[in-house]
């Protein structure tokens, strides 16, 4: 046994690289080629660890074509499922608004009354 402290242990080093290493990387094992699933796009940013919009464009380096518009298709779900985030956020705070009234906030859920500093107190 040695004294050395134990080393962390790392994320895959295809999930370290950057835009170079990656498009090398999948190049020399040529990725596209022996990938044997049908969602490309997705298999792609599992393996590497990117975001589909990056996929997309380093897989369009690397030589496969996309149907026309795909990339506009992907963008708009990204942009719509964002919305979708937010809209649920908003409801689920109106929601919390209306259960609990004025009467509270973000740390208590119902504030019995305040100090004479003006700092609220009640039931959390």
């Amino acid at each position: 046994m040695s004294n050395s402290p134990k080393k962390k242990s790392l994320s895959p080093r295809r999930h370290r690289m950057n835009p170079e290493q990656r498009i090398a990387s999948a190049r020399s094992t040529d990725w596209v080629k022996t990938y044997p699933g049908k969602k490309l796009v997705k298999g792609y940013k599992k393996a590497f660890n990117v975001d589909t919009l990056t996929a997309i464009a380093e897989l369009r380096i690397l030589g496969v074509m996309f149907p026309k518009g795909y990339e506009q298709r992907v963008r708009q779900a990204i942009i719509d499922a964002a919305a979708a985030r937010k809209r649920k956020k908003e409801e689920r705070k109106r929601r919390e608004e209306e259960l609990f009234g004025n009467d509270s906030d973000e740390t208590f859920a119902f504030i019995a009354g305040y100090t004479t500093g003006g700092v609220p107190f009640g039931v959390t």
